[in-house]
C-alpha cells in the first residue's frame, strides 16, 4: 500500500513537472505590435510609425528579438532642404526598418530591464536616396538600446524602448545645383516606441 502511494505521488509530481514544462516551452514565444517615434537626422525627418515583433526566449535571460516598422508615405509642402532649390514643392517620405538580433537582461517583481543590439536594414525611398552620394535605396542599420517591460498577467506584456539607430549614409549634396559640393550625414538617429505582446 506504502509503495502504491509512493508511485501515485510519484507519477502526480512528474506529471506536474511535465506540463510545467510544457507551460514554459509555450512561453516562449512573444508576438506583438507597437507605436515607434524616431528622429532621422540625416535624412531631415521626424516620423512616426508602426510596426510588428516577435521574440524567441532562448532563456530566462537571453532572446532573439526581431522587428518590422513602417513610417507611412506622406507628403510634406515646405521650402526644399537644398539651397539650390527655392520654389516649394512636395517631398514624399516613408522608410521601412527591419531589425533582427538579441535582448539580455532580467526580470523583478513583474518587471523587466533588458538591453538590445539588432543588426537589420533600412529602405529609403527614391527622393531621400538622391540626396546622397550614394544612392541606395537599401542601407545597413543597427539599433542598441534600452527594453522597459511590465506583466499585467502571466501572457500579456507591455514594452517601452529607447534607444539609437546607426545608419551609415555617407556624404550628402549640399546643393541640388550641380557640380555640388558634398557633406557628412548624420548616422546615429535617435528612436523610441510602445508597444504591447502576447506569450505562447
Amino acid at each position: 500500500m506504502t509503495n502504491s502511494k509512493g508511485t501515485i505521488f510519484f507519477f502526480m509530481v512528474l506529471i506536474d513537472l511535465c506540463c510545467l514544462a510544457h507551460g514554459q516551452a509555450e512561453r516562449r514565444w512573444e508576438v506583438g505590435a507597437q507605436y515607434v517615434l524616431a528622429d532621422f537626422e540625416g535624412i531631415g525627418e521626424a516620423p512616426g510609425g508602426f510596426g510588428g515583433r516577435c521574440v524567441y526566449n532562448l532563456t530566462e535571460h537571453l532572446a532573439v528579438d526581431g522587428e518590422v516598422d513602417y513610417f507611412p508615405n506622406q507628403t510634406t509642402r515646405g521650402r526644399s532642404p537644398l539651397p539650390g532649390i527655392r520654389a516649394e514643392v512636395r517631398w514624399p517620405h516613408g522608410e521601412t526598418e527591419l531589425f533582427a538580433g538579441l535582448r539580455a537582461g532580467f526580470r523583478f517583481n513583474g518587471v523587466g530591464f533588458f538591453a538590445k543590439a539588432r543588426p537589420g536594414l533600412m529602405l529609403i525611398t527614391d527622393h531621400q536616396a538622391r540626396r546622397f552620394v550614394e544612392a541606395s535605396k537599401i542601407r545597413p542599420a543597427l539599433d542598441l538600446g534600452g527594453i522597459l517591460e511590465f506583466y499585467p498577467s502571466s501572457r500579456l506584456i507591455i514594452r517601452v524602448e529607447l534607444g539609437r539607430v546607426f545608419i551609415p549614409l555617407g556624404d550628402h549634396f549640399v546643393s541640388a545645383v550641380a557640380p555640388s559640393p558634398v557633406a557628412p550625414t548624420a548616422s546615429w538617429n535617435l528612436q523610441g516606441g510602445i508597444g504591447f505582446a502576447v506569450r505562447f
